[in-house]
């Protein structure tokens, strides 16, 4: 049933054939959307075989499907069609011999069902969607972080005139320096890092690249001041 669910107004003189008709039509849109593999008429005919059995087990509901599929073996989902599909067949069949009671009970139930259908299928919609909305967030966050860990290494790399003093320091002169701060802009990261200075500051004394980039520099500051002297 498009625009599922409907307005009172809208769906008021209704007549039974028209409910049925975009019954069907729903369902068949369902079948073909989750299970596209199976035939309409063999499906119909397996699940309204059981319609006499006053138990229905999974194994009887699971042979009225030919091919395999990603899902659990139990899938609520597939359940749920089944008997929507199997009211909607007797209701049907009840219609065509006359039975009007038997007709909008049957739909009633049916109905019902691709109303939790319709629910399911927005419900995993919308995890799907969270779930690659807080990837792609955290993907982001990972990546800004990178290159922020990329620019404090860059900055490292051109002391000041009188060279790189205590590593507290140096975290302090990279977290006031403009070109930082504007490269923290360029990307957007004012937020992403909640303690900035402190991890600048573990940047420069645990990272092993860094460390390693100090050690150049400050030997190359002592070679040139020993030949100053």
């Amino acid at each position: 049933m498009s625009n599922f669910p409907k307005s009172p107004t809208s769906i008021s003189g209704t007549s039974i054939q028209t409910v049925l008709t975009q019954t069907n039509l729903t369902l068949r849109s369902i079948l073909k959307n989750n299970w596209p593999k199976e035939l309409d008429r063999h499906i119909d005919k397996e699940i309204y075989t059981l319609s006499k059995n006053k138990k229905i087990k999974w194994s009887d509901i699971s042979k009225c499907w030919n091919h395999e599929y990603e899902e659990s073996k139990r899938s609520i989902f597939k359940l749920n069609f089944f008997y929507a599909r199997l009211y909607y067949l007797c209701a049907s069949h009840a219609h065509e011999k006359g039975k009007i009671d038997d007709t909008w009970i049957f739909l009633f139930h049916s109905i019902h069902l691709i109303g939790f259908l319709e629910g399911y299928k927005h419900q995993k919609e919308e995890k799907q969607f969270n779930e690659k909305r807080a990837s792609d967030g955290g993907k982001e966050k990972a990546s800004k972080i990178n290159k922020i860990k990329g620019k404090i290494s860059e900055i490292l790399t051109k002391p000041p005139t009188k060279g790189w003093g205590s590593e507290s320091s140096i975290a302090e002169h990279i977290l006031n320096d403009q070109e930082f701060k504007d490269f923290i802009a360029s990307i957007k990261a004012e937020e992403t890092i909640k303690d900035l200075k402190d991890f600048i500051a573990s940047e420069v004394a645990l990272n092993a690249q860094n460390q390693k980039i100090l050690k150049n520099i400050r030997s190359k500051t002592k070679a040139a001041r020993n030949t100053e002297s």
